[in-house]
């Protein structure tokens, strides 16, 4: 009887992509970014308030201990996030946004071993805004047809650069040596924090189910309550006696002023927080919860090149719709 020579198959390597990494990252970086903005940028400025001795103190430098760490974690992977979105533009042949994403991520790193003069700083923020125009420029000249994602970009964007043109008008003039005060830069800053609110609203409008559901719409009453505890903490700790201490919070972390009136931002944030929830609720919407979640993070005024990395890691987000599933899906297929 003869038998037949079965030889084994070569087992195939695992094929490793690097936009495998990008879903995990991103997640990290939502998770670092949130805990330093809460434990390290909060509660650090509110320390005065604290009483220094026991183990009240004890738990406040437990707390802001673990807030400086996640700072230092969330400031990597951002770097790291914003390499894996470049190599992403470049595998679909964005090349131009993939050029300018490169370049921002490649003077972020440069930033971190030497000593930025205004000039540096004023090209960066260059770099950084043209990366922002570009990308929204895309989401208007791509073949997607969702409008509602094309107008909160292009918000989102003007809101960016609003707030920046004070802050390079100033490198601007510190560089060419140039006295006095910026024109228009207290308006346009002012118009940079309307356009964060606006934005709010129509994220709620685009992407907490209402529009899809219209009068039927129900959201669950965990994403209530959740809104309803982020609102109620907001409104009593700016109506309450310290409202000067919690203004000043605002805007060394997030970077709002608080100029409009108070019901408004009130509003705002609550169906922020509901249209986060329902983003992460939806396996449709990862990038959508990702980009929510990382906006406050980055803040409005982008003044460190940390948070430059977050708002464009949101926008790119937000624009180019990087398929942040498909990437889980093609590890698993892998």
């Amino acid at each position: 009887m003869q038998k037949t020579l079965v030889i084994p198959a070569r087992a195939r390597p695992l094929a490793f992509s690097p936009q495998a990494l990008l879903p995990y990252i991103l997640w990290a970086l939502l998770t670092a970014g949130l805990t330093e903005l809460l434990l390290f940028r909060m509660l650090s400025r509110v320390g005065v308030h604290i009483p220094k001795e026991g183990a009240v103190q004890d738990g406040y430098n437990l707390l802001t201990g673990a807030g400086s760490y996640a700072f230092n974690v969330a400031t990597v992977l951002a770097f790291a996030a914003v390499v894996l979105l470049a190599h992403s533009l470049a595998v679909s042949r964005a090349r131009v946004p993939a050029a300018l994403v490169s370049a921002l991520a490649a003077l972020s790193l440069l930033f971190a071993f030497i000593e930025e003069s205004a000039g540096a700083r004023f090209a960066y923020g260059l770099v950084s805004a043209a990366v922002m125009v570009v990308l929204a420029a895309d989401a208007w000249a791509g073949g997607r047809k969702d409008v509602p994602r094309r107008l909160i970009v292009t918000l989102v964007v003007a809101a960016y650069l609003a707030s920046q043109y004070g802050t390079l008008a100033n490198h601007a003039y510190r560089a060419l040596g140039i006295g006095g005060s910026v024109p228009g830069s207290i308006g346009t800053l002012e118009a940079s924090e309307a356009l964060v609110v606006a934005v709010a609203f129509a994220m709620f409008w685009a992407w907490s189910g209402l529009r899809e559901e219209g009068w039927r719409w129900r959201p669950p009453l965990l994403h209530i309550a959740a809104a309803a505890v982020v609102a109620v903490v907001f409104l009593g700790a700016y109506a309450g006696e310290n409202s000067s201490t919690a203004a000043i919070l605002s805007l060394w972390t997030l970077g709002l002023t608080l100029y409009l009136p108070l019901p408004l931002y009130v509003l705002a944030l609550a169906l922020y927080v509901l249209t986060f929830a329902a983003c992460i609720r939806n396996p449709l919407r990862t990038n959508e919860a990702l980009a929510l979640g990382l906006l406050p993070v980055a803040g409005l005024t982008l003044e460190m090149t940390y948070q430059h990395l977050l708002a464009v890691a949101a926008v790119l987000l937000l624009a180019r719709a990087v398929a942040v599933e498909q990437a889980v899906s093609a590890e698993t297929s892998a």
